[in-house]
Protein backbone atom coordinates (compact mmCIF):
# COMPACT_ATOMS: atom_id res chain seq x y z
CA UNK A 1 0.00 0.00 0.00
CA UNK A 2 1.34 3.24 -0.85
CA UNK A 3 1.70 6.26 1.11
CA UNK A 4 1.60 9.71 -1.10
CA UNK A 5 3.85 12.14 0.27
CA UNK A 6 1.97 15.14 0.10
CA UNK A 7 2.65 18.79 0.21
CA UNK A 8 5.34 18.37 3.10
CA UNK A 9 7.07 15.36 1.42
CA UNK A 10 7.53 14.35 5.29
CA UNK A 11 5.80 10.50 5.97
CA UNK A 12 3.22 10.50 6.63
CA UNK A 13 1.81 14.27 5.77
CA UNK A 14 -1.91 15.00 5.37
CA UNK A 15 -3.03 15.11 1.77
CA UNK A 16 -4.78 18.04 2.02
CA UNK A 17 -2.15 21.05 0.91
CA UNK A 18 -0.67 23.99 3.68
CA UNK A 19 -3.44 26.96 2.59
CA UNK A 20 -4.77 28.80 4.94
CA UNK A 21 -8.40 27.29 6.21
CA UNK A 22 -11.64 29.46 5.49
CA UNK A 23 -13.64 29.66 8.21
CA UNK A 24 -16.44 27.73 5.98
CA UNK A 25 -14.61 25.13 5.07
CA UNK A 26 -14.28 21.91 7.18
CA UNK A 27 -11.52 21.07 8.65
CA UNK A 28 -9.70 17.96 7.61
CA UNK A 29 -10.35 14.76 9.06
CA UNK A 30 -7.12 14.63 10.89
CA UNK A 31 -5.98 18.02 12.96
CA UNK A 32 -2.40 17.75 12.04
CA UNK A 33 -0.34 17.10 8.70
CA UNK A 34 1.64 14.56 9.89
CA UNK A 35 0.46 11.20 11.87
CA UNK A 36 -1.29 11.39 14.90
CA UNK A 37 -0.17 8.77 17.31
CA UNK A 38 -2.59 8.78 19.22
CA UNK A 39 -5.95 8.17 17.10
CA UNK A 40 -6.64 4.85 16.62
CA UNK A 41 -5.55 2.75 13.33
CA UNK A 42 -8.07 2.76 11.01
CA UNK A 43 -8.95 -0.91 9.70
CA UNK A 44 -7.48 -2.08 5.94
CA UNK A 45 -8.75 -4.57 4.21
CA UNK A 46 -6.58 -6.68 2.92
CA UNK A 47 -6.56 -9.18 -0.01
CA UNK A 48 -6.58 -12.89 0.92
CA UNK A 49 -3.87 -13.77 -1.68
CA UNK A 50 -0.54 -12.17 -0.92
CA UNK A 51 1.41 -11.04 -4.17
CA UNK A 52 4.29 -12.04 -5.46
CA UNK A 53 5.98 -9.28 -6.00
CA UNK A 54 6.07 -6.10 -3.37
CA UNK A 55 5.14 -2.75 -4.54
CA UNK A 56 8.57 -1.09 -4.72
CA UNK A 57 7.75 2.58 -3.13
CA UNK A 58 9.76 5.12 -5.22
CA UNK A 59 12.83 7.73 -4.09
CA UNK A 60 11.68 10.50 -2.37
CA UNK A 61 11.84 14.11 -4.46
CA UNK A 62 15.34 15.81 -3.92
CA UNK A 63 16.49 18.82 -5.22
CA UNK A 64 19.42 19.09 -7.34
CA UNK A 65 22.57 19.38 -5.21
CA UNK A 66 22.56 23.09 -6.65
CA UNK A 67 19.58 23.82 -5.13
CA UNK A 68 21.06 23.81 -1.62
CA UNK A 69 22.57 26.61 -2.50
CA UNK A 70 19.04 28.52 -3.50
CA UNK A 71 19.23 31.08 -0.76
CA UNK A 72 23.07 31.97 -1.04
CA UNK A 73 23.68 35.57 -1.74
CA UNK A 74 26.72 37.08 -3.50
CA UNK A 75 29.02 37.19 0.05
CA UNK A 76 27.43 33.90 0.89
CA UNK A 77 29.37 32.54 -2.84
CA UNK A 78 32.23 34.46 -1.85
CA UNK A 79 32.48 32.27 1.35
CA UNK A 80 31.83 29.44 -0.34
CA UNK A 81 34.78 30.23 -3.11
CA UNK A 82 37.59 30.84 -0.68
CA UNK A 83 36.44 27.86 1.86
CA UNK A 84 36.74 25.77 -1.55
CA UNK A 85 39.93 26.86 -2.48
CA UNK A 86 41.47 26.87 1.12
CA UNK A 87 39.73 23.25 1.58
CA UNK A 88 41.99 22.27 -1.83
CA UNK A 89 45.03 23.75 -0.41
CA UNK A 90 44.34 22.07 2.76
CA UNK A 91 44.06 19.06 0.92
CA UNK A 92 46.92 18.68 -1.02
CA UNK A 93 48.93 19.59 1.73
CA UNK A 94 49.96 15.85 2.83
CA UNK A 95 50.95 14.44 -0.90
CA UNK A 96 53.23 17.59 -0.83
CA UNK A 97 54.88 16.75 2.44
CA UNK A 98 55.27 13.07 1.27
CA UNK A 99 56.99 14.99 -2.40
CA UNK A 100 59.19 16.85 0.52
CA UNK A 101 60.34 13.90 2.29
CA UNK A 102 61.56 11.67 -0.46
CA UNK A 103 64.21 14.73 -1.26
CA UNK A 104 64.79 14.18 2.58
CA UNK A 105 65.82 10.50 2.05
CA UNK A 106 67.22 11.40 -1.26
CA UNK A 107 69.75 13.21 0.73
CA UNK A 108 70.82 10.79 3.51
CA UNK A 109 71.63 8.54 0.54
CA UNK A 110 73.67 10.72 -1.57
CA UNK A 111 76.08 13.09 0.76
CA UNK A 112 78.82 11.46 2.41
CA UNK A 113 79.54 12.99 5.75
CA UNK A 114 82.74 14.87 4.31
CA UNK A 115 80.10 17.33 2.79
CA UNK A 116 78.35 17.68 6.25
CA UNK A 117 78.00 21.44 5.53
CA UNK A 118 76.16 20.92 2.38
CA UNK A 119 73.75 18.22 3.80
CA UNK A 120 73.15 20.74 6.37
CA UNK A 121 72.08 23.60 3.99
CA UNK A 122 70.23 21.32 2.18
CA UNK A 123 68.33 19.86 5.28
CA UNK A 124 68.01 23.76 6.31
CA UNK A 125 66.06 24.34 3.06
CA UNK A 126 63.52 20.85 2.96
CA UNK A 127 62.76 21.24 6.54
CA UNK A 128 61.89 25.10 5.94
CA UNK A 129 59.38 23.85 3.11
CA UNK A 130 58.11 21.73 5.13
CA UNK A 131 57.19 24.11 7.83
CA UNK A 132 55.82 26.31 5.46
CA UNK A 133 53.71 23.54 4.75
CA UNK A 134 52.25 23.13 8.18
CA UNK A 135 52.07 27.14 8.36
CA UNK A 136 49.61 26.80 5.32
CA UNK A 137 47.53 23.99 6.35
CA UNK A 138 47.08 25.82 10.19
CA UNK A 139 45.81 28.70 7.52
CA UNK A 140 43.73 27.11 5.44
CA UNK A 141 42.27 24.74 7.67
CA UNK A 142 40.79 27.53 9.51
CA UNK A 143 40.03 29.30 6.58
CA UNK A 144 38.05 26.11 5.35
CA UNK A 145 35.80 25.57 8.22
CA UNK A 146 35.56 29.16 9.12
CA UNK A 147 34.17 29.68 5.59
CA UNK A 148 31.74 27.03 5.52
CA UNK A 149 30.27 26.92 8.96
CA UNK A 150 29.54 31.13 8.60
CA UNK A 151 27.88 30.42 4.82
CA UNK A 152 25.80 27.37 6.06
CA UNK A 153 24.37 29.21 8.85
CA UNK A 154 23.69 32.22 6.90
CA UNK A 155 21.62 30.00 3.79
CA UNK A 156 19.85 28.02 7.18
CA UNK A 157 18.92 31.48 9.02
CA UNK A 158 17.58 32.51 5.31
CA UNK A 159 15.63 29.41 5.51
CA UNK A 160 14.15 29.40 8.73
CA UNK A 161 12.98 33.25 7.84
CA UNK A 162 10.95 32.32 4.86
CA UNK A 163 9.38 29.77 6.83
CA UNK A 164 8.32 31.71 9.52
CA UNK A 165 7.02 34.20 6.93
CA UNK A 166 5.02 31.47 5.45
CA UNK A 167 3.51 30.66 8.91
CA UNK A 168 2.46 34.41 10.34
CA UNK A 169 0.98 34.44 6.90
CA UNK A 170 -1.78 32.14 7.79
CA UNK A 171 -5.08 32.35 9.16
CA UNK A 172 -5.85 31.49 12.74
CA UNK A 173 -8.17 28.56 11.55
CA UNK A 174 -5.48 27.14 10.38
CA UNK A 175 -3.13 27.06 13.78
CA UNK A 176 -6.30 25.51 15.08
CA UNK A 177 -6.40 22.93 12.57
CA UNK A 178 -2.80 21.83 12.53
CA UNK A 179 -1.20 23.78 15.26
CA UNK A 180 -2.04 21.20 18.35
CA UNK A 181 1.08 19.76 17.95
CA UNK A 182 4.68 20.85 17.57
CA UNK A 183 5.18 18.81 14.53
CA UNK A 184 5.44 21.19 11.88
CA UNK A 185 8.31 23.08 14.00
CA UNK A 186 10.23 20.25 15.12
CA UNK A 187 10.33 18.88 11.53
CA UNK A 188 11.50 21.84 10.15
CA UNK A 189 13.91 21.96 12.56
CA UNK A 190 15.86 18.84 11.31
CA UNK A 191 15.28 19.18 8.26
CA UNK A 192 17.21 22.75 8.46
CA UNK A 193 19.94 20.62 10.85
CA UNK A 194 20.40 18.36 7.58
CA UNK A 195 20.82 21.45 5.16
CA UNK A 196 23.24 22.95 7.45
CA UNK A 197 25.05 19.74 8.05
CA UNK A 198 25.34 19.21 4.28
CA UNK A 199 26.31 23.33 3.53
CA UNK A 200 28.45 23.76 6.84
CA UNK A 201 31.21 20.01 6.94
CA UNK A 202 30.16 18.28 4.22
CA UNK A 203 30.69 20.35 1.10
CA UNK A 204 34.00 21.34 2.02
CA UNK A 205 35.23 17.78 3.56
CA UNK A 206 34.11 16.49 -0.19
CA UNK A 207 36.54 19.16 -1.68
CA UNK A 208 39.37 18.50 0.81
CA UNK A 209 39.59 14.80 0.30
CA UNK A 210 38.68 14.98 -3.71
CA UNK A 211 42.08 17.38 -3.55
CA UNK A 212 43.81 15.03 -1.90
CA UNK A 213 43.08 12.00 -4.29
CA UNK A 214 44.00 14.16 -7.27
CA UNK A 215 47.19 16.01 -6.12
CA UNK A 216 48.00 11.91 -4.29
CA UNK A 217 48.39 10.48 -7.88
CA UNK A 218 49.94 13.81 -9.43
CA UNK A 219 52.91 13.03 -6.78
CA UNK A 220 53.12 9.09 -7.20
CA UNK A 221 53.15 9.39 -10.86
CA UNK A 222 55.67 12.38 -11.08
CA UNK A 223 57.73 10.90 -8.42
CA UNK A 224 58.23 7.17 -9.62
CA UNK A 225 55.26 6.25 -12.02
CA UNK A 226 56.23 3.00 -12.04
CA UNK A 227 55.70 2.62 -8.75
CA UNK A 228 52.29 4.03 -8.68
CA UNK A 229 51.06 1.99 -12.03
CA UNK A 230 51.69 -1.23 -9.86
CA UNK A 231 49.78 0.36 -7.18
CA UNK A 232 46.47 1.18 -8.98
CA UNK A 233 46.81 -2.29 -10.59
CA UNK A 234 46.63 -4.00 -6.89
CA UNK A 235 44.14 -1.89 -5.64
CA UNK A 236 41.36 -3.27 -7.72
CA UNK A 237 42.16 -7.29 -5.90
CA UNK A 238 42.58 -5.23 -2.45
CA UNK A 239 38.89 -3.88 -2.98
CA UNK A 240 37.45 -7.01 -3.97
CA UNK A 241 38.54 -9.26 -1.81
CA UNK A 242 36.69 -6.54 1.29
CA UNK A 243 33.77 -6.24 -0.59
CA UNK A 244 33.66 -10.13 -0.89
CA UNK A 245 34.18 -10.11 2.90
CA UNK A 246 31.71 -8.17 3.57
CA UNK A 247 28.99 -10.09 1.41
CA UNK A 248 30.12 -12.90 3.62
CA UNK A 249 30.11 -10.74 6.98
CA UNK A 250 26.52 -9.51 5.73
CA UNK A 251 25.41 -13.28 5.40
CA UNK A 252 26.64 -14.14 8.66
CA UNK A 253 24.45 -11.67 10.43
CA UNK A 254 21.20 -12.28 8.43
CA UNK A 255 22.23 -15.77 9.73
CA UNK A 256 22.45 -15.24 13.27
CA UNK A 257 19.13 -13.01 13.18
CA UNK A 258 17.46 -16.55 12.43
CA UNK A 259 18.98 -18.82 14.79
CA UNK A 260 17.28 -16.42 17.35
CA UNK A 261 14.66 -18.65 17.59
CA UNK A 262 16.92 -21.96 19.01
CA UNK A 263 16.28 -21.02 22.06
CA UNK A 264 12.08 -21.36 22.05
CA UNK A 265 12.37 -23.81 20.03
CA UNK A 266 14.39 -25.89 22.72
CA UNK A 267 12.33 -24.55 25.29
CA UNK A 268 9.62 -26.94 23.35
CA UNK A 269 11.12 -30.20 24.04
CA UNK A 270 12.33 -29.87 20.21
CA UNK A 271 16.44 -29.42 20.97
CA UNK A 272 17.64 -32.18 18.91
CA UNK A 273 15.94 -31.29 15.39
CA UNK A 274 16.36 -27.62 16.02
CA UNK A 275 20.56 -28.24 16.63
CA UNK A 276 20.19 -30.29 13.60
CA UNK A 277 18.62 -27.57 11.65
CA UNK A 278 20.95 -24.86 12.51
CA UNK A 279 23.96 -26.86 12.66
CA UNK A 280 24.99 -25.08 9.26
CA UNK A 281 24.99 -21.94 10.97
CA UNK A 282 27.29 -22.35 13.08
CA UNK A 283 30.12 -19.60 12.81
CA UNK A 284 32.61 -20.20 10.21
CA UNK A 285 36.18 -18.98 9.76
CA UNK A 286 35.13 -17.80 6.42
CA UNK A 287 34.36 -13.78 7.83
CA UNK A 288 38.33 -14.52 9.85
CA UNK A 289 39.72 -15.41 6.43
CA UNK A 290 37.78 -12.84 4.50
CA UNK A 291 39.83 -10.11 6.79
CA UNK A 292 42.70 -11.60 6.69
CA UNK A 293 42.97 -12.12 3.20
CA UNK A 294 41.99 -8.52 2.63
CA UNK A 295 44.99 -7.49 4.95
CA UNK A 296 47.68 -9.90 3.61
CA UNK A 297 46.67 -8.53 0.01
CA UNK A 298 47.27 -5.48 0.66
CA UNK A 299 50.61 -6.20 2.67
CA UNK A 300 51.79 -8.35 -0.40
CA UNK A 301 51.17 -5.40 -2.59
CA UNK A 302 53.38 -3.07 -0.73
CA UNK A 303 56.04 -6.06 -0.79
CA UNK A 304 55.97 -5.74 -4.87
CA UNK A 305 56.11 -2.47 -4.84
CA UNK A 306 59.01 -2.53 -2.79
CA UNK A 307 60.13 -5.09 -5.08
CA UNK A 308 59.79 -3.56 -7.97
CA UNK A 309 61.42 -0.25 -5.80
CA UNK A 310 64.65 -2.40 -5.55
CA UNK A 311 64.97 -3.08 -9.32
CA UNK A 312 64.43 0.87 -9.84
CA UNK A 313 67.55 1.28 -7.42
CA UNK A 314 69.72 -0.99 -8.94
CA UNK A 315 69.10 0.42 -12.45
CA UNK A 316 69.62 3.60 -11.54
CA UNK A 317 66.11 4.62 -12.13
CA UNK A 318 64.72 5.96 -9.26
CA UNK A 319 66.42 6.19 -5.20
CA UNK A 320 64.35 5.55 -2.10
CA UNK A 321 62.95 8.46 -1.84
CA UNK A 322 60.82 8.41 -4.56
CA UNK A 323 59.83 4.80 -4.09
CA UNK A 324 58.62 5.84 -0.78
CA UNK A 325 56.88 8.31 -1.21
CA UNK A 326 55.16 7.31 -5.11
CA UNK A 327 53.95 4.50 -2.65
CA UNK A 328 52.45 6.28 0.37
CA UNK A 329 51.37 9.47 -1.80
CA UNK A 330 48.96 6.42 -3.96
CA UNK A 331 47.64 4.71 -1.16
CA UNK A 332 46.77 8.39 0.23
CA UNK A 333 45.36 9.02 -3.05
CA UNK A 334 42.75 6.18 -2.66
CA UNK A 335 41.89 6.92 1.22
CA UNK A 336 40.94 10.49 0.04
CA UNK A 337 38.50 8.94 -2.21
CA UNK A 338 36.80 6.80 -0.04
CA UNK A 339 36.61 9.10 2.52
CA UNK A 340 35.04 11.78 0.14
CA UNK A 341 32.45 8.89 -0.75
CA UNK A 342 31.35 8.79 2.66
CA UNK A 343 29.88 12.27 2.43
CA UNK A 344 27.32 11.05 -0.55
CA UNK A 345 24.81 10.20 2.04
CA UNK A 346 24.92 13.68 3.60
CA UNK A 347 24.32 15.38 0.45
CA UNK A 348 21.30 13.20 -0.17
CA UNK A 349 19.65 13.71 3.36
CA UNK A 350 20.31 17.72 2.58
CA UNK A 351 18.75 17.49 -1.07
CA UNK A 352 15.74 15.58 0.17
CA UNK A 353 15.42 18.16 3.63
CA UNK A 354 15.33 20.92 1.16
CA UNK A 355 12.95 19.70 -1.54
CA UNK A 356 10.42 19.65 1.63
CA UNK A 357 11.20 23.18 2.92
CA UNK A 358 10.97 24.24 -0.85
CA UNK A 359 7.99 22.98 -1.69
CA UNK A 360 6.11 23.76 1.18
CA UNK A 361 7.58 27.75 1.38
CA UNK A 362 6.56 27.92 -2.54
CA UNK A 363 3.19 26.54 -2.08
CA UNK A 364 2.54 28.22 0.90
CA UNK A 365 3.47 31.86 -0.13
CA UNK A 366 0.91 31.23 -3.15
CA UNK A 367 -2.14 31.31 -0.46
CA UNK A 368 -0.78 34.19 1.33
CA UNK A 369 -3.99 36.36 1.98
CA UNK A 370 -3.66 39.84 1.37
CA UNK A 371 -6.79 41.24 2.72
CA UNK A 372 -6.69 44.04 5.33
CA UNK A 373 -5.00 46.98 5.77
CA UNK A 374 -0.94 47.03 5.87
CA UNK A 375 0.33 49.18 8.11
CA UNK A 376 3.36 51.51 7.21
CA UNK A 377 4.63 51.40 10.19
CA UNK A 378 3.62 50.51 14.06
CA UNK A 379 4.55 51.38 17.54
CA UNK A 380 3.69 49.99 20.56
CA UNK A 381 4.21 48.48 23.56
CA UNK A 382 3.32 44.74 24.72
CA UNK A 383 2.28 43.53 28.15
CA UNK A 384 1.75 40.33 29.78
CA UNK A 385 -0.26 40.40 32.61
CA UNK A 386 -1.15 37.56 35.11
CA UNK A 387 1.77 35.22 33.74
CA UNK A 388 3.14 32.66 36.00
CA UNK A 389 5.82 31.06 35.48
CA UNK A 390 5.71 26.78 35.37
CA UNK A 391 9.51 26.25 35.80
CA UNK A 392 9.91 28.64 39.05
CA UNK A 393 7.04 26.29 40.70
CA UNK A 394 8.74 23.53 39.54
CA UNK A 395 12.20 24.42 40.51
CA UNK A 396 10.84 25.70 44.15
CA UNK A 397 9.10 22.05 44.37
CA UNK A 398 12.24 20.43 43.65
CA UNK A 399 13.94 22.37 45.86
Amino acid sequence: MMISRGLFGWSPPHIQPLTPVSEVSEPPESPSPYMDTSAEAVPVEMDEEIEDVEEIEPPPAAVPFSGLFACADRFDWFLMVVGGLAAAAHGTALPFYLHYFAKIIQLLGHYPLEESDVLHHKFKELTLSIVYIAVGVFGFGWIEVSCWILTGERQTAVIRSKYVQVLLNQDMSFFDTYGNNGDIVSQVLSDVLLIQSALSEKVGNYIHNMATFFSGLVIGFVNCWQIALITLATGPFIVAAGGISNIFLHRLAENIQDAYCMKLQALLNRQSLTLEHYMHLRMKHWPRLGLGFTYGLAICSCALQLWVGSFLIRHGQAHGGEIIAALFAVILSGLGLNQAATNFYSFEQGRIAAYRLFEMISRSSSAVNHDGITLASVQGNIEFRNVISAIYHVLKFLS
